[in-house]
């Protein structure tokens, strides 16, 4: 058997190899993959109560053949295909509070819903309204964006795998924001910051 994460080692750091993504659609779909393709040996535990649409797959690595399968049953199969040391529990449901799940004490939770909800204590929290990103530890449920308030432009101009690659990135290397703060930017500024305009 090949070793797939040969280049890997010794690169990351996590607090823990168990991570539990409350939504799998545009970003915690590519969470989930990030981090099973990312991290050896992980634990993924998926929760999203949702079917996979034609219009997710503009923004999201589902298939065509995924169309009308639960998210979570979906992303455990594409998972399955990439990393088979990496270990999938899919909860086909809504969930609001993890602590009547048994999950292991150790357990990062990523919450990426993209409905105004309660906030779930999370490692990071990230959002997109198509014109600006942001992250947040903790966060305040009024500052995620998300259908409940509508989007403001096509979701695709700012790409969800672009807020899940900082996501997983911060977890690989063990960086976290402050606590109740939200770090917010349009993604326009973002790439301005780094390219010349």
């Amino acid at each position: 058997m090949i070793d797939i994460f040969s280049r890997q080692q010794g690169l990351i750091s996590p607090r823990s190899k168990n991570f539990a993504v409350v939504g799998c659609g545009g970003v915690g779909s590519w969470v989930a993959l990030f981090l099973g393709m990312a991290v050896p040996d992980c634990h993924l535990y998926l929760f999203d109560h949702d079917v996979v649409e034609d219009t997710n797959l503009s923004r999201t690595p589902f298939k065509l053949s995924h169309i009308g399968q639960k998210k979570v049953v979906a992303l455990a199969e594409l998972l399955a295909e990439r990393r088979l040391s990496c270990t999938v529990t899919p909860y086909a449901e809504k969930v609001e509070d993890l602590s009547e799940y048994s999950l292991p004490p150790d357990t990062v939770v990523i919450d990426c819903r993209d409905v105004m909800s309660p906030p779930i204590p999370s490692a990071i929290t990230g959002g997109y309204d198509g014109n600006s990103v942001t992250l947040h530890q903790r966060p305040d449920a009024s500052k995620i964006w998300g259908d409940a308030i509508g989007y403001t432009s096509p979701s695709w101009l700012a790409p969800p795998v672009f807020i899940a690659a900082m996501i997983v990135t911060a977890l690989c290397l063990d960086i976290e924001l402050k606590e109740d703060v939200a770090v917010t930017k349009n993604i326009k500024e973002v790439f301005d910051d780094y390219f010349k305009a």
